[in-house]
């Protein structure tokens, strides 16, 4: 849409210019844009703040709220999520982004796969070392603070992970194998 309009500039002493000049005024079309949705990993079980570090800001109205849809997040099972963001400005033009959210696995889901691992194998340290050179390749990762987590979800470890791997599969195996009251009497003669 375009006017014409006088443009009156006048100095101190009373001086005057006019001059005419064609006014456009563009229609606002660009939304909001996100700063700091960065992607974000978080435990199981736990409460996370979506909107900290957030902002929405227009190029014309300047900060803008938004809302977020975290309904897709499951915090009770490790996995890859998204989180939804929506802001609107006051001209209607609407942006809509997702988050990536990483539900980090704990020491429930290292048992559970530790569980499995074992009831697919025999009680042999033989079978279970054999099962852990063929599924899991050498590298120069120790694994951080848990190996074997490490081990089971990147497939690779040096001979740290190797170790607390067969470790946990023959604590595993063993626990399944024998009963509970003689496992009991085997603890004080393994002091």
């Amino acid at each position: 849409m375009s006017n014409d309009v006088n443009i009156i500039a006048e100095d101190n002493f009373g001086n005057k210019s006019t001059a005419e000049a064609k006014l456009t005024v563009k229609q606002d079309n660009d939304p909001p844009e996100f700063s700091g949705l960065k992607s974000m990993s978080v435990s199981k079980h736990s409460s996370p703040d979506y909107r900290s570090g957030v902002s929405a800001v227009d190029a014309k109205d300047g900060a803008c709220s938004f809302t977020y849809d975290d309904s897709a997040v499951n915090l009770n099972s490790a996995g890859t999520y998204f989180v939804t963001y929506t802001a609107t400005d006051r001209s209607g033009n609407k942006a809509t982004v997702k988050r990536k959210i990483t539900v980090k696995r704990d020491s429930e889901d290292v048992a559970a796969d530790v569980r499995k691992i074992a009831s697919q194998l025999s009680d042999s340290p033989l079978a279970l070392s054999r099962w852990i050179r063929s599924h899991i390749t050498y590298s120069t990762s120790s694994g951080g603070s848990n190996p074997v987590d490490y081990g089971l979800t990147n497939r690779n470890g040096n001979c740290i992970v190797h170790a607390k791997l067969l470790q946990a599969l023959l604590v595993r195996s063993i626990q399944t194998a024998i009963p509970l009251e003689d496992r009991l009497q085997l603890i004080p003669n393994c002091l």
